[in-house]
């Protein structure tokens, strides 16, 4: 079917796309991952024909013995009619016996301008549950006494609804403690799981 004015050339259409970038991974009894990256992309032209190729980058996976989970992998697109367009995978959070508690950041490696927050602050002396990661819209909050919570992502309406999108994972809590898990961030981030400690 051509269209108005035919002749059978390309046609250029106006595109919004949202990108959200795989989450980290949480710690072992440690810092809960950070967000994947969020980033929009508004009114950008492209050309009928033309493939316009989307990458959903994994989460990272969560560990459960000493160490630190791992960064989420890139979402991009990619097209002829633009400069690839990436969003950054999230950290992972910190392990218990390897980096401390620390929550992973909405971004790794960090990106300007930021994709998303950074993870839960500085771990404090005789802190025994784990940050919450950064999400798109709100830093992760510190562990202490109890795991801390994810930060929550960021809200959309790409689909014609609010949606909130890149929420943070909370930080881990321990039952020999007598510490709870922290919650994840509004926007799929997901809860802290309570650890015995001997991981």
């Amino acid at each position: 079917v051509l269209g108005f004015g035919s002749g059978g050339g390309a046609v250029a259409y106006d595109i919004d796309a949202l990108v959200v970038a795989g989450g980290g991974g949480g710690g072992a009894i440690g810092g809960g991952g950070g967000a994947g990256g969020f980033r929009t992309l508004s009114a950008q032209e492209v050309n009928s024909g033309n493939t316009i190729t989307v990458v959903v980058g994994a989460g990272g996976p969560g560990t459960t013995v000493g160490g630190s989970g791992t960064a989420g992998s890139v979402s991009s697109l990619a097209s002829d009619d633009f400069t690839t367009f990436e969003s950054a995978g999230g950290a992972g959070g910190g392990g218990h016996q390897v980096n401390g508690f620390d929550g992973g950041s909405g971004s790794a490696p960090s990106t300007t301008p930021s994709q998303g927050n950074d993870g839960g602050g500085t771990v404090t002396s005789g802190q025994e549950s784990g940050d919450g990661g950064g999400g798109a819209g709100q830093a992760g909050t510190r562990g202490v006494p109890n795991g801390g919570p994810g930060g929550d992502g960021t809200a959309n309406s790409i689909t014609g609804s609010s949606v909130t999108y890149a929420g943070g994972g909370g930080g881990c809590g321990r039952s020999d403690q007598g510490s709870t898990g922290g919650a994840g961030g509004a926007g799929g981030g997901g809860d802290g799981e309570q650890g015995d400690g001997s991981d």
